[in-house]
């Protein structure tokens, strides 16, 4: 059956024809080229049924001698047949229409089966578009939408997608198969010579809606196939038989190839809009993603209704963005060649130190200016593949370490989450080890993590923190207008025994707020975990601990007691915080801790982010946002009395990790996993277990937060 009817029993009538109609019509002008042609026939008007176009000379038969005779009234024509010679042909097209219609219905019902995650999202497709294939046109050829289809399903790599998720498999063996099905229908078509007209007519009525003989007749009829001699319409009848169960297995086979690619743009949609693949505490598992394609069934075919005709630039209009993606699928190109090329060799770690320089750390062995070492020329052949050597530079002093390598050196480490300190070092050595695979592997994932991410959606204005990176982004009009170093939550394995919990609670957590407030000369709350494992023992140890931070405890009228800091320059908020309600009670804020922010790793708070010149941020927020100079901004702040000012604009804050990024000049970046996210994603342990209960005193099992 046609996918023209899949929903044929709520239609009146399927249009008739599909896949060869056209390319019959193709084949009757080759196939006529080389047939006599027949003599003048009778015109038959539209409309007029098989019995009227068909009842005797008095009809539009030419006689001896009738004026329309250009022969002449030396013979005359030959006779049409009898109407019963096209009842019959009509009778095989009906017969067949009907056959074929029952075997379209069960592909459906048995395709609906394996599909059952996307059998909703077909059968709304289908019933709306009245049976039409979203892929395929008339002529069984791909049309636009399922070229760009076809095309997107065919660069799943590209993304960094997996493609055992899109059965890429079997989607090449149903359009092989359709394609298979396709040539041998217009061969068989093609090879009967002189009937090509009346047969594309015939097939056509075999793939229309079921309607009897006396509808197969009228539309044969208007065809031609009153013309034929009884001979004629013999072959025909026999060449239709022959052609029936091709044209059965082109429309299965089609209709299978139809939905198989219906299926991959289903999950397309579902892995760029909703799926969940690596998130450390949002995951879904693979079972839970291939339910959002019918958890998700409505939106998906709203999708398919606004693209319709468009998914050339529906399908690219799913990806994030930002142009971080982008430049990541280049980069994941670029390394996957890298690995195919073969070029890689490891860098000999330095055993001991040599040149003018010295580490910091003396036991460390590290090579380092005016040194000649065999190392040397392995670094920098080393950093020519990925373009921090320039090509073909490496002259007569190939071993020799000069300036321009440690300038080399200083920005592969600072791109690397390492300590830029220009020197050939154990660390330096074992990056540059780093199988390129395992960095393509690492660049996947963060095209994965950019499709999860929620900055996806453009904003004017938004915040977004990179916690692998420990960098903050200012995104506005497209473009990244600030850049500021952050210090996050630390690794420490702690107890909370208020809370009852264990673990790493002091990660910063994965997120999305909007930005409400900016606080001024802020007061510090503690949490009581803090102030009960921290500050309490710093005061035992000094007494005048807390008069020198000038840290208050306040009594309320209920009795309960309040610890807090005043404003000041030893508040450890520092001048300004960011905040943006959330579960996790985390903000941004300045600190007076400084030095920290020269760290590579920076990985000091107990959850909130620390950020890098604050008051160049607040200022130039608040400048947008309240017309708020920097001057009276420095003035209130020095006034030390706590101010809130709300924004009138919300601003998005999105805190992501991806450990991998590209610069301005195309450099790929690589950070450390500083939380052990990727390395959870790979071993199959995600969601993260971060915190769980402590056991005792009557508490239930641990469990995962």
């Amino acid at each position: 059956m046609c996918p023209r009817r899949l929903a044929a029993a709520a239609q009146p009538r399927a249009p008739i024809g599909h896949l060869l109609l056209l390319s019959g019509l193709v084949a009757i002008g080759l196939g006529l080229a080389g047939c006599k042609k027949d003599p003048p026939q009778p015109k038959v008007e539209a409309g007029a049924s098989a019995k009227a176009a068909q009842k005797g000379s008095d009809k539009g038969v030419f006689k001896a001698g009738d004026p329309g005779n250009k022969a002449g009234s030396a013979a005359e024509p030959k006779a049409p047949s009898a109407p019963g010679d096209v009842s019959k042909l009509a009778s095989v097209a009906a017969g067949a229409a009907v056959d074929v219609h029952k075997a379209g219905l069960a592909e459906i019902a048995k395709i609906a089966g394996e599909y059952k995650h996307t059998a909703k999202v077909l059968k709304t497709l289908y019933d709306k578009r009245k049976g039409e294939p979203l892929a395929f046109g008339p002529d069984g050829e791909p049309n636009a939408d399922g070229k760009a289809a076809l095309e997107v399903l065919r660069g799943l790599e590209a993304h960094g997608l997996p493609l055992e998720h899109y059965e890429r498999a079997k989607l090449d063996e149903a359009i092989a198969k359709q394609r298979a099905a396709v040539e041998a229908e217009r061969a068989a078509l093609a090879a009967a010579s002189g009937l090509e007209l009346v047969l594309a007519k015939a097939v056509a009525v075999v793939r229309s809606t079921p309607e009897g003989d006396a509808a197969a007749t009228a539309a044969l009829a208007q065809a031609g196939a009153g013309k034929l001699g009884a001979a004629e319409l013999g072959r025909a009848v026999s060449e239709l038989e022959k052609i029936v169960p091709l044209v059965r297995a082109t429309d299965l086979a089609t209709l299978r190839a139809d939905a198989a690619i219906v299926r991959g743009i289903v999950r397309y949609v579902v892995d760029f809009k909703w799926a969940r693949h690596a998130h450390p505490t949002l995951y879904q598992t693979p079972a839970q993603v291939a339910e959002l394609c019918d958890q998700k069934s409505a939106d998906i075919s709203k999708f398919f209704d606004e693209s319709s005709g468009k998914l050339e630039t529906a399908l690219p209009g799913l990806w994030p963005k930002s142009p971080q993606y982008a430049r990541l699928r280049e980069a994941l190109a670029r390394y996957e060649q890298l690995d195919k090329d073969g070029k890689q060799k490891d860098v000999p770690v330095p055993a001991a130190s040599a040149g003018k320089l010295k580490p910091k750390n003396a036991k460390l062995a590290a090579i380092s200016l005016g040194a000649t070492s065999p190392i040397v020329q392995a670094v920098k052949e080393r950093l020519q593949i990925e373009g921090y050597w320039p090509a073909g530079e490496l002259g007569a002093d190939a071993e020799k370490f000069d300036e321009k390598l440690s300038e080399a050196i200083k920005k592969y480490q600072s791109n690397h989450a390492m300590d830029p300190s220009g020197f050939i070092t154990k660390a330096l050595a074992t990056s540059l080890n780093v199988p390129f695979k395992q960095r393509a592997k690492v660049i996947r994932l963060a095209l994965e993590r950019w499709r999860e991410s929620d900055s996806n959606a453009w904003e004017p204005m938004f915040v977004r923190v990179n916690l692998a990176a420990q960098w903050l982004e200012l995104h506005e009009g497209g473009k990244i207008t600030r850049r500021h170093r952050v210090v996050i939550g630390n690794n420490d394995r702690v107890k909370d025994e208020r809370e009852r919990k264990k673990g790493q609670l002091n990660h910063t957590r994965m997120f999305t707020r909007p930005m409400t407030q900016i606080v001024l000369a802020p007061k510090w709350f503690p949490t009581t975990r803090i102030v009960e494992e921290e500050l309490e023992k710093d005061r035992v140890k000094r007494p005048d601990y807390y008069e020198k931070l000038r840290i208050e405890i306040e009594t309320k009228p209920d009795g309960t007691q309040v610890t807090y800091q005043k404003p000041g320059p030893r508040n450890f908020l520092g001048d300004v915080k960011f905040l943006f309600p959330n579960p996790f009670g985390i903000y941004m804020h300045d600190t007076p801790f400084k030095m920290h922010f020269k760290d590579p790793v920076r990985l000091r708070s107990h959850g909130c982010m620390r950020v890098e010149n604050p008051k160049d941020l607040a200022e130039y927020i608040l400048e947008k946002d309240q017309g708020m100079s920097r001057a009276t901004m420095m003035h209130l702040i020095r006034e030390a009395e706590e101010r809130t000012i709300t924004l009138k604009q919300k601003i998005p804050v999105h805190i992501d990790y991806v450990t991998s990024s590209v610069d301005d000049d195309g450099v790929v970046q690589f950070w450390e996993d500083v939380y052990g996210y990727d390395r959870a994603y790979w071993s199959g342990q995600l969601p993260v277990r971060e915190a769980e209960d402590l056991v005792g005193d009557g508490d239930a099992a641990s469990r995962g937060r």
